[in-house]
């Protein structure tokens, strides 16, 4: 490896290639897959046999491609390779990109200013402190938080979900249940085991391209598509409209601009506060609201009373059955 121009070349026993360092540019060619690469404009070719996915960091090139164990760093220029196949995860430590691309699931992301990539299956992790980068993805447990700059990454099996409180960059990657929200302008990528997915942070657009489910996203306007296999819905947060369908459980709420929709299956009901508008959309009952001339329909199937409480008294409606 040459170091000075942060190039990487990984030519394991089963596989070869070449690369011209003076402009740092990255080729790997195993036996069993190949590709090449142009490096004039950092260009990045990965092609590994059962899983790829590879990434440009125009401050931090990482490369992914060996077979059984891998990988090697270049600390002074921030260059990376990591590409175990059973586990893995590598992260660049000076700018924070990140790319884990497991056999099973994968994707990629740039992370200008904290991306993050949840893509072990076993176990997994590990995180930056310095600039935020974080990346958490055990099976049976697991979350971890970065305070100093709050990107969060939750990837358990079987409970999950985080949230990220200052720069919202959320990742809800759990197995059996998934959401995922956009808090301020929010890049959200949520790669469950199952499906797989990338995402330009730049202009925070999102795609959510897992296998049972799809849909994606333009986040320049802040727009959330969540299309589950069970659940769907949309929100546009510009106008604060909000749609969480979820099958056991849910409910979300944008307290910015206070728009909040809450469609449990069994349960449910929330409330905004700020403006009290009300949706409760329960399988057992529903209804809507139009919240610029406060009328309020209420179609509950066991006729539940709307009450003084939600400003039906004012309205000269008193307590009434809907």
């Amino acid at each position: 490896m040459d170091k000075s121009t942060s190039g990487l070349v990984d030519s394991e026993v089963k596989r070869g290639g070449s690369m011209d360092k003076s402009t740092s540019g990255l080729v790997d060619s195993e036996v069993k897959r190949g590709g090449s690469m142009d490096k004039s404009t950092s260009g990045l070719v990965d092609s590994e046999v059962k899983r790829g996915g590879s990434m440009d960091k125009s401050t931090s090139g990482l490369v992914d491609s060996e077979v059984k164990r891998g990988g090697s760093m270049d600390k002074s220029t921030s260059g990376l390779v990591d590409s175990e196949v059973k586990r893995g995860g590598s992260m660049d430590k000076s700018t924070s990109g990140l790319v884990d691309s497991e056999v099973k699931r994968g994707g990629s992301m740039d992370k200008s200013t904290s991306g993050l990539v949840d893509s072990e299956v076993k176990r997994g992790g590990s995180m930056d402190k310095s600039t935020s980068g974080l990346v958490d993805s055990e099976v049976k447990r697991g979350g971890s938080m970065d305070k100093s700059t709050s990107g969060l990454v939750d990837s358990e099996v079987k409970r999950g979900g985080s949230m990220d409180k200052s720069t919202s960059g959320l990742v809800d990657n759990e197995v059996k249940r998934g959401r995922s929200m956009d808090k301020s302008k929010s890049g959200l990528v949520d790669n469950e085991v199952k499906r797989g997915g990338s995402m330009d942070k730049s202009d925070s657009g999102l795609v959510d391209n897992e296998v049972k489910r799809g849909g994606s996203m333009d986040k320049s306007d802040s727009g959330l598509v969540d299309n589950e296999v069970k659940r769907g819905g949309s929100m546009d947060k510009s106008t604060s409209r909000l749609e969480d369908n979820e099958v056991k459980r849910g409910g979300s709420m944008d307290k910015s601009t206070s728009g909040l929709v809450d469609n449990v299956v069994k349960r449910g009901g929330s409330m905004d506060k700020s403006t009290s508008g009300l949706v409760d959309n329960e399988v057992k009952r529903g209804g809507s609201m139009d919240k610029s001339r406060s009328g309020l329909v209420d179609n509950d199937v066991n006729d539940r009373g709307i009450g003084e409480g939600l400003g039906l008294g004012r309205l000269g409606y008193g307590k009434m059955k809907i």
